[in-house]
């Protein structure tokens, strides 16, 4: 096994808690969210028209609010401190994913994110993790977020996958999926072409476990020990 595709939300980080989640227009994207408050800042508090202006740039840019923020006079670098700030409120991170991208990285395996985020967002979590900066990450060889692929992608679709495997010239015995989610990180990617998935269930009695095409494990610490096996017993 050579290259590593990583989902973020669930396996990497988690997000504790999200005060835009009842607001339609923004709910999980809380890049939206703080972007729509530091742009209504400037409209004299008018939440509403801010968001309004933003949904309507969005769609040139996939939706991706990072690359929305020059549009709108709010430099990235700025919206990428508010996004720091608030993620060390309300955003966690998983020790033992970071724990295994270190060492698969000081090992040399080839890291890629695959992410319902865009781009940028995805840095913006590495980054809570300590795992990138507004430059980029030293451990991804590259970030796929959904704003790569356009306005109504997401990683829950096979497609995804199977233009990953294409673009990057992968085969598909030699790449796996580790993600949180066996609807989205295991059945699609296999849909999609690949042939091993793992997925993290943190809750879990045992340490590993086969089941329904999959490798599940209680913690991702144990991944660089299994890939180092060669694949041997389940990937």
């Amino acid at each position: 096994m050579k290259h590593i595709l990583v989902d973020i939300d669930g396996t990497v980080t988690s997000l504790d808690s999200n005060p835009y989640q009842d607001i339609e227009g923004i709910s999980c994207d809380y890049f939206r969210g703080i972007l729509r408050d530091m742009l209504a800042r400037k409209l004299n508090g008018d939440h509403s028209l801010a968001l309004n202006m933003i949904q309507e740039k969005a769609r040139a840019f996939n939706g991706c609010n990072f690359r929305v923020a020059p549009s709108l006079d709010i430099p990235e670098q700025a919206l990428w401190e508010e996004v720091l700030a608030w993620q060390h409120e309300h955003l966690s991170v998983f020790d033992d994913a970071v724990d295994m991208i270190k060492e698969l990285f000081a090992e040399g395996f080839d890291l890629y994110a695959v992410s319902n985020n865009s781009c940028k967002g995805i840095q913006a979590k590495l980054s809570h993790a300590g795992l990138a900066d507004i430059a980029g990450s030293s451990y991804f060889k590259k970030l796929y977020g959904m704003d790569l692929f356009g306005l109504g992608w997401s990683k829950s679709m096979p497609e995804v996958y199977s233009i990953i495997l294409q673009q990057e010239r992968f085969s598909p015995e030699e790449v796996v999926m580790v993600g949180d989610e066996p609807a989205i990180d295991l059945e699609s990617p296999l849909k999609g072409g690949m042939k091993h998935a793992v997925i993290v269930d943190r809750m879990q009695k045992e340490e590993v476990a086969f089941k329904n095409n999959g490798l599940f494990v209680r913690s991702l610490r144990i991944i660089p020990e299994i890939l180092y096996m060669g694949s041997g017993v389940y990937i």
